[in-house]
Formats: C-alpha cells, sequence, structure tokens
C-alpha cells in the first residue's frame, strides 16, 4: 500500500515476464517471378555442371569474374531482389546497400552482370542447418514405394534455429528461410519495403 492525499491506494505490481514464452515464427523465402523480372544464366552449361546449385558448398573457385545473365519476363517490374534459377536471391543497388552488411563469412557474394551495365551479387549460404524436425513434419509419401518425397507441413527444433539472416537445411538445401527476429531477412525486406519477394508463413512455436 502506498499513501496518497485522497487516503490509501494499492500499489501496481511490476510486470514479471521471467519464463515467458515468446513464440517464433519461421518463412520460407519466395520470388514473385509472375510479378517481377528475373535473371537466367546466359550459359547453359551452368545447369550441367551444377554451379547454381547452391547446397551448402562454396562456388567462388569455379564462378569466374562475373557470371552473364538476361532478364526473363521483361514485361514485369525491375524488383529490387532477383531470383536468379533454382530460387538463388541475387541483390543489387538498394537492396544490395541495405543487407549487404548483414552478410558475414557464412554467406558467398558471387558477382553477376547483365544487360548494360547492371550488376549484383548471388548469395550462396555455406552452412546447412539441422533444424527441421523431420519426425514430426508432415510428408507426403508415394503410396507404391513408401518414399517420403517433400514435406506438406514443416516443424522445426525451435532451438536449432539460427540466428541468420537467411538459412538453409540439410533436408531442404535449396530453399531459403528466415525468422521474425531483428535483423531477420524478413524484417530488412518488409521494412524497407524491397520488392520481388514474398514469405510464406511455415512454422509457429
Amino acid at each position: 500500500m502506498i499513501a496518497s492525499k485522497a487516503g490509501w491506494t494499492r500499489k501496481k505490481p511490476r510486470a514479471h515476464y521471467i519464463g515467458v514464452k515468446i513464440p517464433m515464427k519461421v518463412f520460407r523465402v519466395e520470388f514473385e517471378v509472375n510479378d517481377y523480372q528475373s535473371l537466367l544464366a546466359s550459359d547453359d552449361s551452368v545447369h550441367e555442371n551444377q554451379l547454381l546449385a547452391f547446397d551448402g558448398a562454396p562456388k567462388e573457385n569455379f564462378w569466374g569474374q562475373s557470371l552473364a545473365a538476361e532478364l526473363d519476363n521483361l514485361n514485369g517490374n525491375t524488383p529490387d531482389i532477383f531470383d536468379l534459377g533454382a530460387g538463388n536471391m541475387l541483390l543489387h543497388g538498394r537492396s544490395l546497400e541495405l543487407i549487404g552488411p548483414y552478410l558475414n563469412s557464412n554467406y558467398e557474394r558471387l558477382p553477376v552482370h547483365w544487360g548494360v551495365n547492371n550488376s549484383g551479387y548471388c548469395i550462396n549460404p555455406l552452412q546447412l542447418h539441422n533444424c527441421i524436425d523431420s519426425s514430426n513434419c508432415e510428408w507426403c509419401i508415394d503410396d507404391e514405394s513408401g518414399k517420403k518425397l517433400f514435406i506438406e507441413r514443416f516443424v522445426f527444433h525451435k532451438t536449432k534455429i539460427p540466428n541468420a539472416l537467411v538459412f538453409k537445411d540439410n533436408l531442404e538445401c535449396f530453399e531459403l528461410f528466415t525468422t521474425d527476429a531483428e535483423g531477420s531477412f524478413r524484417s530488412i525486406v518488409n521494412k524497407h519495403k524491397l520488392t520481388g519477394i514474398s514469405f510464406e508463413l511455415l512454422w509457429e512455436g
């Protein structure tokens, strides 16, 4: 109790947050290739030698000075963030300026050029994590072989989700994931209204 001119009033208790679990959300990075332009490698041999198959392995030694690319969906708008095939993210201009400072040694910056004096960097995450909870995910299973084909509903190990800009998982090494945490890829894109990207909520826990 505390004193006041009107008499005695009850003191408001302080809020206690110890033990409160803050939920985390995981999103899949989606490229809006129907509405925006995307990029395709000019040389088809990059598909034969798996140069654009970003599976956690470094590509710098095989990349060359700069990869030549061509615009696809010419009627679309120019995005802040391009798709360079297979769900690979290319930053240029404003997006590179805003997101570049968050790219540490866990990401390769691979130079790409297209058109007249247009250039950017394709981002290759070099770590594969083990944060997808395979045993609790819902899988699409082949009726004949019983083989797991793909995940229909994702579940993640919360404690194994990395504090990273974007990340990949061993089970889905060609997908880009992000969270709703401060400093995540999603938070930066939404804050600065960067175009060419959307996010699909996969899990919350």
